[in-house]
């Protein structure tokens, strides 16, 4: 990228600061240039979307080279930012406003999906099993945890059960919340699914990641069915 697009995209991010920024990098006439779009997450603050009529639209009249959005400090990509790149097939470019810094994602980059499919192993693979690993992974945040707690998604729903799993999460500098309200990238959710315990991660954007019983890892839309057997939701401190 030039300095006239990066002093473009720049000047987005500032605009919409402390909103995530979000358009198109694209090649017009021989050149490059940038199309703003209207970021519509639910919570623009730490989620970036882009309507599917402007992505169609602009995609029908210019070769879209990339996809930006702004960070307000965190420099990584998330994992919903490498989706999307991977879907739409396209690289993603990252701004980080407080840092002042450019960052580049390459589509067609397995390690994207590297939570979604993975096989079952009865033994090993269940639902905290992921979380534990997307937070080692994606937080450099290690979750303490009993072995004999380990797979949670065995456990009735009771009250002793839950008592005994909020006992064991909290203390890696976690709340555990019951009353309603909206969701953080990176909330830990409990469910009562068919009256047994089961967890995923909350990614933005109305989606979750979750390692279903007897089937393979995936990403989910969270909907009303998720909500009304959600029990609460652990977030770190």
């Amino acid at each position: 990228m030039n300095t006239k697009i990066k002093n473009k995209i720049i000047n987005h991010a500032k605009n919409q600061d402390p909103l995530e920024c979000c358009g198109f990098i694209i090649e017009k006439n021989g050149d490059l240039d940038v199309i703003e779009c209207e970021n519509i997450a639910k919570d623009p603050l730490n989620n970036f979307k882009i309507s599917s009529r402007d992505f169609l639209v602009n995609k029908h009249h210019h070769n879209i080279l990339y996809i930006y959005h702004s960070h307000n400090e965190e420099e990584n990509f998330s994992i919903m930012d490498k989706i999307c790149s991977e879907e739409s097939k396209i690289d993603m470019v990252l701004y980080v406003l407080k840092k002042n810094i450019f960052k580049h994602y390459t589509a067609n980059n397995s390690d994207a999906v590297k939570y979604i499919g993975r096989s079952i192993d009865f033994h090993n693979t269940h639902c905290f099993d992921l979380v534990r690993k997307y937070y080692s992974e994606e937080l450099n945040f290690n979750i303490k945890f009993p072995i004999d707690l380990n797979q949670t998604d065995k456990l009735e729903v009771t009250e002793k059960n839950l008592s005994e799993i909020v006992k064991y999460i909290q203390p890696n500098n976690m709340i555990f919340l019951q009353e309603e309200i909206s969701l953080q990238v990176n909330d830990i959710l409990l469910f009562n699914i068919d009256n047994y315990f089961h967890f995923a991660i909350y990614l933005g954007n109305n989606k979750i990641l979750e390692q279903p019983r007897n089937a393979f890892s995936r990403i989910k839309n969270y909907c009303n069915y998720y909500n009304r057997k959600k029990i609460g939701i652990f977030r770190r401190k």
